[in-house]
């Protein structure tokens, strides 16, 4: 059996990972667009893996380039490759090699949870097996699992928090606010402000002590010195965060995963994604805009929470989405 498992950011890597790392690598092959540290991380963790780089979000500078210099060539590429190779099951968090496997008649399947328009469109045309959490919506025909995306491997099943990766950085458990900068020339976020994330900074604090995660490199002479700046790939970033006692996202997907490791989390961003609201109703992550996150973290010390035990009570309700995925798989066997 010979698999295609299409990836289109650090966070649907993640939700793969464990499933890939469970089959041999001349039974998967790996496909990923170059944006960010994307391409570095696969090569690090999956370098056995044979991996397939299309589109290169460089040459992303707004709707127009996002759509002819890389969505388009993008789907050019994956047609050839899967016309090519034999294969029996394609995966995705996304549309677009599922989009080319309808057309080829491959099956085909998305575990997502960012139900957008066009998005929803493509794949109720493209797959029998889309995958949303249990919205309060029904989405087409797409089914449901009890979870979020990022629960594949931030369960307490996959992730064990380790202290080691503070001595890297000279960080004290809980003694620091873990803070991550997304770009905002992506599909997800154009109309966004710039560099929110720095703004809040700014207003903080100075003895503060920040962890922060850029998307984009080039600014990170922007920011003050009480900030850390992670070069990727890091060794046990979700430990960072873990042991933070505050994570801040201009991205949602990272104020998302705060959130599933039991640490209060702030979404600076502005979109409103039904996945944010399952959190954002047990009270454990917030979209706040930077004055109503300011006076939050002036009053974070009262913020009262037990972290592994809401992990645990989390493990209880929600399903193994790992699980899920090599279930999908094995159905195509």
């Amino acid at each position: 059996m010979k698999i295609l498992i299409d990836i289109y950011h650090i966070p649907q890597y993640n939700l793969f990972k464990n499933v890939i790392k469970s089959f041999n690598p001349n039974d998967v092959d790996l496909c990923c667009v170059n944006r960010g540290k994307l391409v570095s991380i696969i090569k690090k963790e999956c370098p056995e893996y044979n991996l397939y780089i299309f589109g290169d979000y460089k040459k992303n500078h707004g709707r127009l380039s996002l759509a002819f210099r890389i969505v388009l060539p993008r789907l050019y590429q994956l047609f050839r490759l899967l016309k090519k190779k034999n294969y029996q099951v394609v995966a995705t968090a996304s549309y677009q090699a599922n989009f080319i496997a309808r057309i080829l008649g491959i099956p085909n399947f998305s575990v997502m949870d960012d139900p957008r328009g066009f998005v929803v469109k493509i794949l109720n045309f493209s797959t029998k097996d889309f995958y949303l959490p249990l919205f309060n919506k029904k989405y087409g025909k797409a089914k449901n699992f009890k979870a979020l995306k990022e629960w594949a491997y931030l369960s307490p099943k996959y992730f064990s928090p380790s202290k080691k990766v503070l001595q890297e950085y000279g960080l004290e458990r809980k003694k620091y606010i873990f803070i991550r900068e997304v770009v905002t020339n992506t599909s997800n976020y154009i109309g966004q402000e710039r560099n929110l994330a720095l703004s809040l900074i700014k207003q903080l604090d100075k003895n503060i002590k920040i962890v922060v995660s850029l998307e984009d490199k080039a600014i990170k002479d922007l920011f003050p010195d009480n900030c850390i700046i992670l070069e990727e790939p890091v060794s046990d970033i979700h430990s960072i965060m873990y042991y933070s006692k505050l994570v801040v996202s201009s991205g949602d997907s990272m104020a998302r995963e705060g959130g599933m490791l039991g640490v209060p989390s702030i979404y600076l961003g502005n979109r409103d994604m039904p996945a944010n609201n399952i959190l954002i109703d047990k009270k454990i992550l917030f979209k706040m805009d930077i004055n109503e996150s300011l006076n939050f973290i002036k009053k974070l010390d009262y913020f009262k929470l037990d972290q592994e035990e809401f992990r645990i009570q989390l493990k209880n309700e929600w399903e193994d989405v790992s699980e899920l995925i090599l279930q999908l798989i094995n159905k195509y066997k």
